[in-house]
């Protein structure tokens, strides 16, 4: 046995961990998702929308449901599409866009009011602005009017969280 001093090599550390914080949603379910220093947590936020939100293994269920009922009962958005209402030459028609077809969603101050609703005096109103890929929509359109690159949902209450929703459903079907 020789008496050289034995050279010590130290074990490898792990990766720090990065603090505390909001970063981008590893699920692209939403703009950022809290991230705790140990675990990515259900908080979320998409353009100042900030709720809870669980990451999924399985983000598209097999059977579609409804996840959100608009002001008229012909606007909801269900685990599958989005039923809209859009202008045609003759009146309001119903347009139903698949989530594939959603680009993007965002929201917008509608500028002229506030929700006259008793539960929320003085909130302001949102529009809700799903920008659509007409070319994507197909045979899923029930309209005489052409699907414009983007369709609105006007005057909102929730309407940050609704775009939120939209965002979600889109970035889920991107991914299925």
């Amino acid at each position: 046995m020789s008496d050289a001093p034995v050279e010590e090599t130290a074990a490898p550390q792990p990766a720090s961990a990065p603090p505390p914080g909001w970063y981008p949603d590893p699920s692209d379910d939403f703009e950022v998702r809290w991230w705790s220093g140990v675990i990515w947590t259900d908080h979320v936020s998409t353009q100042g929308w900030t709720g809870v939100s669980p990451l999924l293994a399985e983000p598209v269920p097999a059977e579609e449901a409804v996840v959100w009922w608009g002001p008229d009962p012909r606007v909801r958005f269900t685990t599958e599409r989005a039923y809209l209402l859009h202008p045609g030459p003759t009146g309001w028609h119903e347009v139903v866009v698949p989530w594939r077809a959603v680009r993007g969603a965002s929201w917008q101050p509608a500028g002229h009011a506030a929700s006259p609703s008793p539960g929320a005096p003085g909130t302001p109103l949102l529009h809700v602005v799903l920008r659509v890929d007409p070319s994507a929509v197909g045979a899923a359109v029930h309209t005489e009017a052409q699907v414009p690159d983007q369709l609105w949902i006007p005057s909102l209450v929730d309407g940050a969280r609704v775009a939120a929703v939209a965002r979600m459903w889109a970035a889920r079907h991107r991914r299925a």
